[in-house]
């Protein structure tokens, strides 16, 4: 919220006029990457283990979900397969459907569910994981 208030308030970034809504529309992305971060503690055993395995699954997620470059140009089969299961792709897919193509509510709902969907598995598995270890 701060990140987005500051490109609204201080830099002008219009966000289509709709700028509430792309607040709440950021709310189950972000659920979903504190799901996977959840998720990615449960697997690891020390902090330093956590520490060295976030920059890979970041910048791996980035890669293939469409943030460093658009998914459009990429030709490849696998990696369009693989950009499937990044919840990056589906918090970029919500905010650009939202600001450049102005669609409605019922419109965004696939890429809303399939992060809810990821967030709620994730979770799930990593407190599963995490209980198991510590009984």
């Amino acid at each position: 919220v701060v990140i987005f208030s500051v490109f609204y308030f201080f830099l002008d970034v219009d966000f289509g006029g709709k700028f509430i809504a792309v607040l709440l529309l950021i709310i189950p992305y972000v659920f979903t990457i504190v799901a996977l971060n959840i998720f990615l503690g449960s697997l690891v055993k020390t902090i330093q283990q956590f520490n060295a395995l976030i920059p890979i699954v970041t910048i791996s997620m980035a890669m293939l979900g469409g943030a460093l470059w658009p998914l459009e140009v990429v030709e490849s089969k696998i990696i369009l397969m693989l950009s499937k299961f990044m919840p990056i792709k589906y918090g970029i897919d919500l905010l650009y459907s939202l600001v450049a193509y102005d669609l409605p509510f019922l419109e965004l709902m696939y890429p809303f569910s399939i992060l809810l969907l990821m967030g709620v598995l994730m979770m799930g598995l990593g407190i599963h994981f995490i209980e198991k270890r510590h009984v």
